[in-house]
C-alpha cells in the first residue's frame, strides 16, 4: 500500500512538552527519523534539549489541536 501515513511525535524541548504531526510515504517512522524532523524544525537549540522523543501513529484528516504544527 502507498500513500501517505500520518504520525505524531511527541517530544519535550527545554522541558516543555510539544508534539508535531508528521506524514511519512513508510507505515513506519521511527524515533530516530523523528529526532531528525524535530531537529530541523529546531535548529537554534542544542541536540540534548530535545528529550523523551515518542512516535504515535496518527489519523488521515483527524483534527488539529492548537500549538501543534504541520510538518510534511
Amino acid at each position: 500500500m502507498s500513500g501517505q501515513y500520518p504520525f505524531v511525535v511527541h517530544y519535550r524541548l527545554h522541558g516543555q512538552p510539544r508534539s508535531v504531526e508528521v506524514e511519512s510515504n513508510s507505515e513506519a517512522f521511527t524515533p530516530s527519523q523523528a529526532r531528525d524532523h524535530i531537529e530541523s524544525l529546531h535548529t537554534a537549540v542544542a541536540s540534548s534539549d530535545i528529550t523523551d522523543i515518542r512516535v504515535t501513529a496518527g489519523q488521515h484528516g483527524g483534527p488539529s489541536q492548537p500549538g501543534r504544527q504541520q510538518a510534511t
